[in-house]
């Protein structure tokens, strides 16, 4: 077809003016993009190359370029989402102790990162499935995916379920994989293993110095803990000493650890140390009410009362939230060193605050109640507790038990009954210490039979078993009235109960037999039953069994005994050169007595029984001043033998015993 056609049809359709402007399109186009040639390297090609796009052969704009990032970003951040979303599905279905679901929720995840693993790591922590850690362990290995999170919590799983060993071996196994345990690590696993094994604890802090993890306040505040009033003094000092090694200085949880370890292990050395520095430009700044409380208890331990109100005031002005254990505190420190009358006035005074008053409860009238029990006043027991009732406080079993022991300690059992039925009214119900005070109240009065019913009754709750003490306290009442058969037929009921007896079991029944005038039992008990249940026999027993020997078999049988305990390498007490003492001067030995006062003080001329043991067996402590102005008055005196007791005297005065004029006056008077 000729052009002239074609046109003659272009024309037909859109007209003239539309030929005009498509024809002048086309001549554009062909003359642009046919004949011209760009140059190779125009000027600005650089900043073209700096926008071309990824897309080949396309420019792309520093618009697109942003919005490239921007993708980018989106899309990381899109993923970081879903991660998350991922994480908190799986500690979802873990919170509900439904692990299998945790698991189907981290099976579904496309990629399955650290994060992902340590997530269902937790998950078996918190559902405790240590099968089922070690699996998922395996996994994270596998894939290469575990860091030292990873082995953290596999660590943390072991330690959940009590496997010390499983968790030791965790933390080799991440040594061995190239990661290294941090302070957080051994942290974990110390405070797992002091409630469990406290002198393991030193090897965990070497290995941990070993890799480098070096101890913080968390790891002394653990060690700390493990200080308990049996532990070895060597522990609790070589811990201030680390205290004293790390790189921060004390803090006052730090601190409240440290006076809380001293205090039960009974280092009230150690323990002033603590305070002085309190007292000096080095002191730990207190803010919160525990450590207040620790410094307030500590103070009353030392008996510093000065400071025990300081603190108190100074926790007041500083307008520290009070807490029940705080006040607590200031209670038992005011009836430490004042007495039950000071810690009662302090209680009364601080009710009329009515931000205090709440806080008050049974537990600081308990140190009151007990205060006035042990004094035996017991007008005032009885009246404390009408007050508690009378504020309307709750008395708890522990308060309920602390009446019937004041009671039993001040012949007061008429009084049980009504207590029982109180307790029986508000659905508290007897423990074995109500009922072993009860036994002792009883025993005490000499109502050995009304205390077997009680044990009787006792024994019918399938909850609770007789222990120890309490059938001590029984083979005790049946001593106070010579009921050997009644004693001995108990001892073997607690035998037959699986109840190992101990020293305290054996003293007991050294005065049951002497009371029964049964000596050559008393031997035989102690004999047989530290036998079959390897007991060393301790310096109670053998004091009892020279009291037992000099009262029925005369002097020389109790000084035998005295023989055999140095044999034993049982050191002697006070108590024990007080029998021997006494027991010469009833029989009139002057030569008896100032051998035996001579052996306990370290001079020559020692009692020949005496003569050759070892001067820490018989010289403890000395003698007190007391009991040898006895010893010397025995022999001027009740032995006539004045010049004896003379030179006793000289030759005790070059030692350094000191005596007031009224001892030299009743010693050189016959």
């Amino acid at each position: 077809m000729a052009v002239s056609d074609v046109l003659s049809v272009i024309s037909s359709v859109f007209g003239q003016t539309e030929i005009v402007l498509f024809l002048m399109a086309v001549v554009a186009h062909q003359f642009f993009f046919s004949k011209v040639k760009l140059p190779k390297n125009p000027k600005g090609a650089s900043k073209l190359s700096k926008n071309m796009s990824p897309i080949k052969g396309k420019p792309s704009s520093p618009r697109n370029g942003e919005m490239k990032a921007r993708d980018e970003g989106e899309s990381s951040k899109n993923a970081s989402e879903d991660y998350g979303r991922q994480v908190a599905a799986i500690k979802s279905a873990a919170s509900k102790g439904k692990l299998q679901d945790a698991v189907a929720a981290f099976k579904a995840c496309p990629k399955k990162t650290t994060v992902h693993y340590n997530a269902l790591l937790d998950a078996c922590v918190t559902c405790g499935d240590v099968a089922m850690a070690d699996r998922v362990m395996s996994d994270a290995v596998a894939a290469k995916t575990a860091d030292t999170t990873t082995y953290n919590t596999l660590m943390k799983v072991h330690l959940h379920s009590g496997d010390l060993n499983k968790a030791r071996r965790a933390i080799s196994e991440m040594t061995a994989a190239g990661f290294k345990p941090n302070t957080v690590t051994f942290n974990e696993l110390l405070d797992a293993t002091v409630s469990k094994n406290a002198d393991a604890v030193w090897n965990i802090v070497d290995e941990m110095i070993s890799v480098g993890a070096k101890p913080n306040h968390i790891t002394c505040s653990i060690l700390l803990k493990s200080v308990q009033p049996h532990t070895n003094h060597g522990v609790l000092q070589k811990t201030l000493q680390m205290v004293e090694m790390l790189d921060e200085p004390m803090d006052e949880v730090l601190l409240s650890s440290v006076i809380e370890a001293c205090i039960r292990s009974r280092r009230t050395d150690l323990l002033k140390t603590v305070l002085h520095r309190q007292s000096t430009n080095q002191r730990v700044r207190v803010q919160s009410c525990h450590a207040y409380g620790s410094l307030i208890r500590a103070y009353g331990v030392m008996g510093d009362t000065k400071n025990v109100w300081a603190t108190w005031k100074e926790l007041r002005t500083c307008q520290v939230e009070l807490t029940s254990i705080t006040l607590g505190c200031m209670v038992e420190a005011v009836v430490t060193n004042t007495g039950p009358d000071g810690g009662y006035k302090f209680i009364r005074e601080i009710s009329a605050d009515a931000q205090i008053k709440p806080l008050i409860n049974a537990i600081m009238y308990g140190s009151i109640l007990k205060g006035y029990s042990h004094m035996k006043k017991f007008d005032s027991v009885w009246a404390t507790a009408e007050q508690m009732r009378k504020d309307g406080m709750q008395l708890s079993l522990t308060t309920y038990n602390t009446l019937v022991d004041a009671c039993a300690r001040c012949n007061e059992m008429g009084r049980v009954s009504g207590l029982l039925m109180e307790m029986a009214s508000k659905g508290i119900k007897l423990n074995i210490i109500t009922y072993s005070a009860i036994i002792k109240g009883y025993c005490q009065e000499n109502r050995v039979d009304q205390a077997l019913e009680v044990l009787k009754e006792m024994r019918s709750n399938p909850s609770l078993h007789p222990d120890e003490h309490t059938y001590n306290t029984v083979i005790n009442g049946c001593a106070r009235q010579g009921l050997y058969e009644k004693g001995v037929a108990i001892l073997e009921e607690m035998c037959r109960n699986g109840i190992k007896p101990s020293n305290f079991t054996l003293s007991v029944l050294v005065k049951l037999a002497s009371r029964s005038r049964k000596v050559d039992k008393a031997f035989e008990l102690c004999e047989d039953l530290s036998k079959k249940y390897s007991l060393q026999l301790n310096v109670h027993v053998y004091n009892n069994l020279i009291q037992a020997c000099v009262q029925h078999k005369g002097l020389r049988e109790g000084f035998k005994v005295a023989e055999t305990m140095l044999k034993q390498r049982v050191a002697f007490d006070v108590r024990t050169h007080t029998l021997l003492i006494r027991a010469c001067i009833d029989a009139g030995e002057s030569q008896d007595i100032a051998g035996v006062i001579r052996a306990a003080v370290g001079l020559r001329g020692e009692h020949p029984c005496l003569a050759g043991a070892a001067p820490h067996l018989l010289q403890p402590k000395g003698l007190p001043t007391e009991l040898v102005v006895e010893g010397l008055e025995g022999i001027s005196k009740r032995c006539r033998n004045q010049a004896l007791a003379t030179q006793l005297l000289k030759d005790l005065q070059q030692t350094g015993y000191k005596f007031d004029a009224q001892s030299m006056m009743r010693i050189m008077s016959c």
